[in-house]
């Protein structure tokens, strides 16, 4: 886990090592271990190290390749490394380390591109073809580990995080963003909140050919077929044991380290059932584990943190967060963050992160499980869709069209009314809000094609799979991104099992009817909890982290200081947003005649964004 720039100059252009080393220094915390820097005439890499795997100083990057034409820098881990390794000595390849990174640059040698779907992983990385003048850059199918390109006349930059560019260039906020950002807290796709910045896509490769100045980006794995395979499994218990088996093993390979790992454990199913599985069936003993606290009982997970650390003997430390501490991490979490923070409870996973790491480098958590598994109460359909199908399918519409087939009629508005709900479901704000909230031309520059793409998948024929499949194209990277920049924050690999491509492909190609049976969300998941857990822990009503605004933003001390800035003459020159309807919300929040916390919040760290990156 580690971080990494790569500068490739386009106009013979002098790649300076200073600027360069500037631009480590931004992350430095992403890889305080060890720095490596490598230069010529067109290309620069620079890599922070965190080490996690083969501690030695051979296993320092950039590494290259045994006839000095490959050099990488590689940020992640590849899993099934070993195997991979044995696969490569056999073909005459020889190692000078122990490291994953060696095994990935020679797989590259091996297989070139094909070499992407041999890896079992977390990674973002790039290659030099010293004697081509190529460039070869990637990112896991997920999209767990961050890349960000920049293109100019000039440069082509590549980092793991846009705070590193701003050595190379300005940071300018990307105004056509606006409007996704707002009423989504992210955006999607290749998009970022900075111009002309932009994510290399999750499950993308690019290459660059200096000779020809050609730049070309392409996909080499595709999510949305995983949807469209079905499992030959035919029972319900087939399919638990099956899925237990699965999970087992991928909790099992996402222990290996040579620095240990601690656990992240929340209270909720999904951490809880790692701990299990580790302890009870994998018998792993001396685990530790990590967790966040409150002094208000309505927000405290802890009797449930309690229960898994006292059944697996855990040994649990307890991380207590109050306004004032959650108040004196928001800025600098937004720092690290990069853009506006779309769940503050983010902040709790950053003020973690930092006693985590006294303890260990690594930590494993349980993000990504309610994206495949069906965790959100959004994947109940709502009633209105459900009536609409059921008219339907009792030919009702007869009633209403008499004179035509209108089947085709039902099936359009179903699936119309079905990518509104989808949308707007999961957003911040409702259409008809933002249209008072935000001015106009960022009304007309806004852009959400990538999601609406996303909700115009192959996965037509089940509204609960088209959702699974959306979330995991849009809510999972958001979480993911949070994941990494919060963790690496503090110098700490979070690593996610449930994020984990054998996982997904298994739970993605299994019936939906069988993820949500009886209604139950996360039907599948639950069903093996309760081989290891409590009833009343598994089905308890979700938490997620939630903390309690109403009450922290009272205090003008702390968090509640931060309301005053969407009104000051800061926020209205920037002339986004209609004061007069912001102003409006908080009036009626202190009044009692409505909660709009999670409005106000994000327009709060959308705010405080601005306020960070652009003074």
């Amino acid at each position: 886990m580690c971080g990494i720039i790569a500068c490739i100059s386009r106009k013979n252009k002098r790649i300076d090592k200073e600027t360069l080393l500037k631009a480590g220094r931004k992350m430095a915390h992403r890889g305080p271990d060890a720095q490596g820097l490598f230069t010529n005439d067109w290309v620069g890499l620079l890599h922070n190290r965190l080490s996690i795997i083969d501690l030695s100083k051979e296993a320092n990057q950039p590494i290259f390749s045994s006839d000095k034409r490959y050099a990488i820098a590689y940020n992640g881990e590849i899993y099934n490394y070993k195997d991979l390794r044995e696969e490569l000595i056999k073909e005459g390849f020889r190692f000078k380390t122990h490291s994953d990174t060696e095994v990935l640059l020679n797989s590259y040698i091996r297989y070139s591109k094909d070499c992407l779907n041999r890896l079992r992983g977390m990674f973002a990385f790039v290659i030099v073809d010293l004697h081509n003048r190529e460039i070869f850059a990637a990112r896991d199918c997920l999209g767990i580990k961050p890349l960000y390109i920049h293109r100019s006349d000039d440069y082509i930059l590549l980092s793991s995080e846009i705070k590193a560019m701003s050595e190379f260039i300005g940071l300018e906020p990307n105004y056509k963003a606006y409007y996704e950002q707002i009423m989504f807290r992210d955006t999607s796709g290749e998009k970022t909140c900075f111009k002309d910045i932009y994510r290399l896509s999750p499950g993308s490769f690019c290459n660059y050919k200096r000779r020809d100045d050609i730049f070309e980006k392409k996909s080499y794995y595709n999510l949305e077929e995983t949807f469209l395979k079905k499992n030959d499994i035919t029972s319900a218990e087939e399919l638990i044991d099956k899925t237990e088996d699965v999970l087992t093993e991928s909790f099992k390979i996402h222990t290996y380290s040579d620095v240990g790992y601690n656990l992240q454990l929340s209270g909720g199913v999904d951490s809880s059932l790692i701990a299990a599985i580790l302890a009870k069936k994998l018998n792993y003993s001396n685990l530790e584990s990590f967790s966040i606290s409150f002094k208000d009982d309505e927000y405290d997970e802890s009797p449930y943190q309690d229960i898994v650390s006292d059944r697996f003997g855990l040994k649990n430390h307890k991380i207590e967060i109050t306004n004032e501490i959650f108040t004196d991490n928001l800025e600098r979490a937004t720092y690290f963050m990069e853009k506006p923070i779309f769940h503050l409870g983010s902040v709790c996973l950053f003020y973690l992160t930092k006693h985590s790491v006294l303890n260990s480098k690594v930590i494993l958590t349980g993000e990504g499980a309610d994206e495949t598994f069906g965790g959100y109460e959004r994947y109940n359909v709502p009633f209105r869709l459900r009536l609409l199908r059921i008219l339907h399918n009792l030919w009702l519409h007869k009633a209403i069209y008499p004179f035509k087939d209108s089947s085709d009629i039902f099936n359009k508005l179903y699936l119309k009314i079905s990518e509104n709900q989808l949308m707007e479901h999961s957003s911040s704000f409702a259409w008809h809000e933002l249209e008072k909230l935000i001015y106009k031309e960022y009304l007309i520059e806004r852009d959400l094609s990538y999601r609406e793409s996303a909700l115009r998948s192959k996965v037509k024929n089940d509204l609960r799979s088209r959702l699974l499949y959306y979330n995991q194209r849009t809510h999972l990277i958001t979480l993911l991104e949070r994941q990494d920049k919060m963790s690496m924050a503090n110098s700490v690999e979070a690593r996610v099992p449930y994020a984990d491509r054998v996982v997904y492909e298994f739970v993605n190609s299994t019936p939906v009817r069988l993820k949500f049976k009886n209604g139950q969300l996360k039907y599948i998941l639950k069903k093996i909890a309760e081989r290891y857990l409590p009833k009343e822990l598994i089905y308890r009503r979700k938490n997620g982290l939630s903390l309690p605004f109403n009450r922290w933003f009272k205090d003008k001390r702390f968090l509640g200081r931060y309301v005053d800035i969407l009104l000051d003459e800061k926020a209205r020159k920037r002339n986004i947003y209609d004061t007069k309807y912001i102003e409006q919300m908080i009036k009626m929040q202190e009044e009692g005649k409505g909660d709009f916390s999670k409005k106000i919040t994000s327009l709060i760290m959308f705010e405080l964004w601005h306020r960070v990156f652009f003074k």
